[in-house]
């Protein structure tokens, strides 16, 4: 947040949602943007925080995630953007449908080379069933 310094309206507040991290909308003058401080159980939990800054940056550089402004160990600052989770219901709207299945074909397009670490959701659920033996 490069104009952070010279703000004269600064609000911070909480969002709700967050399952490994704490997140806080920041509005800074006329720009809104979301901190995630990450939790201490990423590394238990498998995740590598700097291949996930990495790949929020090609995300937005693809046109499905906001801006990343600032990703290190403990936080990820990115660009607020507007708008509101969707729910079950919402599903059974086709325009809803459309914009989901262009988003994906989205992700589809992004060359594997330009994405950090291999995630298998089936890999995934066999470590946190070792993990959580370990504990």
């Amino acid at each position: 947040m490069p104009q952070a310094a010279q703000a004269h309206d600064v609000k911070i507040r909480p969002l709700s949602g967050g399952v490994t991290n704490v997140n806080f909308r920041i509005d800074v003058d006329d720009a809104a943007y979301v901190a995630t401080v990450r939790g201490n159980q990423q590394p238990m939990l498998g995740i590598d925080v700097m291949q996930a800054g990495h790949n929020a940056r090609i995300a937005h550089q693809y046109g499905i995630g906001p801006e990343v402004v600032l990703s290190n160990p403990s936080e990820l600052l990115c660009r607020f953007i507007d708008g509101r989770i969707i729910q079950a219901g919402d599903l059974k709207s086709a325009s809803i449908r459309r914009k989901i299945i262009k988003t994906l074909r989205c992700c589809h397009r992004i060359p594997i080379e330009a994405v950090l670490g291999v995630y298998s959701v089936f890999d995934v659920v066999q470590e946190h069933v070792q993990t959580s033996r370990q504990y």
